[in-house]
């Protein structure tokens, strides 16, 4: 008997259509999560179309790691609402899990625009750009790192580390050429620091990788002030200096920083 009244379907039949390995199916049955509808007399197992929402839930509930012990616990429980607590934690856990695969859809994308980015700008001068607000927070105060003054006489609420696993490394250096202020940053969308909107000169460079690479990168700050100032631009103290070190190595020189700074454009007189 190949199916009864087109409702019920052999082992295979029943894997087939559910999309599990026959197997499977004989493991939960054999260690009690999930019964075949009946059993025929010649030993054949059959499975009911009705049963396709509980065999769902499990295989839904085993991706998301819980065990087939509390599982089958549930199932079993004569207390409705030990079921329903499983599920809703299980609900609460998809959605963590959805937004841990925004974050890293977003990290991938970034990662993807900066690469195309150094790629496709490195070395060609400056560019004005108008870019969107950003938020960031501060990782590590530089000069007091410089000074000698260690992590233990911090204030632990001085700065607000923020997680680089789910926030993903979009670090940074924020430096002042007024105040001479240096601050390693990393960008993330609740941040209690904003890096305004508006038009920026943008550069991308290279320099070279060793110890002086506060002063390289101030250099680099200093001559965007300057060439614009040489065409009647004025930009703000702050520049934010991103890095790229993730560049192939077809691409990257492994004995160079690349760098992209930007600095905003507070007056435009004119430009060349």
């Amino acid at each position: 008997m190949k199916k009864i009244i087109g409702l019920y379907y052999k082992t295979g039949e029943f894997a087939e259509l559910v999309g599990l390995n026959k197997r499977t199916l004989h493991y939960y049955d054999e260690i009690g999560i999930f019964h075949p509808s009946y059993v025929g007399k010649n030993g054949y197992r059959y499975y009911s179309v009705n049963q396709m929402d509980q065999l769902a839930l499990i295989v839904t509930l085993r991706d998301l790691g819980v065990s087939l012990k509390d599982i089958r616990t549930c199932l079993d429980s004569s207390d409705v609402e030990q079921l329903n607590h499983l599920l809703e934690e299980q609900d609460r856990e998809i959605d963590r899990m959805i937004l841990q695969l925004q974050q890293r859809k977003r990290l991938l994308q970034n990662t993807l625009d900066s690469n195309r980015a150094f790629q496709t700008c490195l070395g060609r001068g400056y560019q004005l750009r108008k870019l969107p607000e950003e938020r960031w927070e501060v990782l590590l105060d530089i000069d007091r790192d410089r000074a000698g003054e260690g992590k233990q006489k911090r204030r632990e609420d001085e700065f607000s580390v923020v997680n680089y696993l789910t926030d993903g490394p979009y670090t940074g250096m924020y430096l002042n050429l007024r105040s001479g202020r240096h601050l390693l940053f990393q960008k993330c969308g609740n941040g209690s620091q904003v890096i305004p909107g508006g038009t920026y000169l943008c550069a991308y460079q290279q320099i070279p990788d060793d110890m002086n690479q506060i002063e390289r990168v101030e250099q680099e700050a200093e001559r965007m002030h300057r060439w614009a100032a040489e065409r009647q631009i004025a930009l703000s103290d702050c520049v934010y200096v991103e890095y790229n070190d993730i560049l192939p190595c077809g691409v990257r020189d492994n004995r160079a920083q690349y760098i992209y700074l930007r600095c905003r454009v507070e007056c435009e007189i004119g430009f060349a």
